[in-house]
């Protein structure tokens, strides 16, 4: 099984999906898109079964995955403890396939930093990674705070219960975190500040996506762009900017983040693997049809 068998590799369509995917390609699947010995050793662990098969291919890893490890409800519900068993086995494979530690910036100078919206306690914990890049010597011209009208959930609203305006939503809370958070003079005097707030589509909350699409409405800059997430979900969010902006003269993206919370859950660590793999079977999907 190729996931580019039928295609030259001079074509414009694998250059661009492998561009998108070499980093995951290589530390989640094989040339021959076959799992890594970390993977493996993951799905072991945690129960998938045969394995052994030569027959296993992304396609079942992804089916076993969506229906045994994707999270149910919200991240911010509470999670089921079954995974945490194996907290200490799969701490190691975990680390090598870029769910545990932090991503450093690769350069000095960016178009932008792109900073994506998440529950309140998790959009401090970026902003201040980005601050602490500022202070590290790395500049960016603009910030995107790329955040949406998702109302608050009450744990997030319960950290504003002793001041009078409380914000209501992500992009109202966003707002005040800028506001009262310590960032260098230079920072608020040289760089250009946007909000992205995308709408409630529907009833439902926008997700990553929704916010990308939103940004790109504006016509930012064209440049070379740090996002900004945290651990376990830069692998993910990577993949998000890029499927959504494919790589071309206008546009690069290069996702980092800080280390993963030590009291984050493995059920949402796990859930991250499956949307990872998910993402990047859908996108290499065009590559080789069904992967038969």
């Amino acid at each position: 099984m190729h996931f580019v068998k039928s295609f030259n590799k001079s074509t414009k369509i694998y250059k661009d999906l492998y561009y998108i995917n070499k980093k995951m390609i290589e530390i989640m699947f094989d040339k021959n898109a076959m799992p890594s010995i970390d993977l493996l050793e993951l799905l072991e662990i945690i129960g998938m079964p045969e394995l052994n098969s030569k027959n296993i291919t992304i396609d079942k890893i992804n089916e076993w995955a969506q229906e045994n490890i994707l999270r149910q409800g919200e991240r911010w519900d509470e999670q089921t403890t079954k995974f945490e068993m194996f907290r200490e086995k799969i701490i190691n494979p975990l680390t090598n396939l870029g769910f545990i530690n932090e991503i450093n910036p690769s350069s000095q100078m960016y178009e932008g930093a792109i900073l994506l919206g998440a529950t309140t306690c998790k959009m401090k914990v970026r902003l201040q990674y980005l601050i602490n890049q500022y202070n590290n010597g790395i500049r960016f011209n603009s910030i995107h705070f790329l955040v949406s009208e998702r109302l608050l959930e009450n744990q997030e609203v319960e950290e504003y219960k002793n001041e009078i305006k409380k914000p209501k939503t992500e992009y109202e809370a966003m707002s005040k975190i800028w506001e009262n958070i310590d960032a260098p003079e230079s920072m608020r005097k040289n760089v250009k500040i946007y909000f992205v707030n995308t709408p409630m589509q529907g009833l439902k909350r926008p997700t990553t996506d929704d916010t990308v699409v939103e940004w790109l409405k504006l016509k930012p800059n064209d440049g070379k762009y740090l996002v900004i997430s945290n651990a376990p979900y830069i692998q993910r969010q990577n993949l998000v900017m890029k499927t959504n902006v494919r790589q071309d003269d206008k546009y690069e993206f290069e996702t980092v983040g800080s280390k993963i919370n030590n009291q984050e859950t493995i059920a949402i660590i796990l859930d991250e693997v499956a949307r990872t793999i998910f993402r990047t079977k859908r996108l290499l999907e065009p590559l080789n049809g069904d992967f038969d």
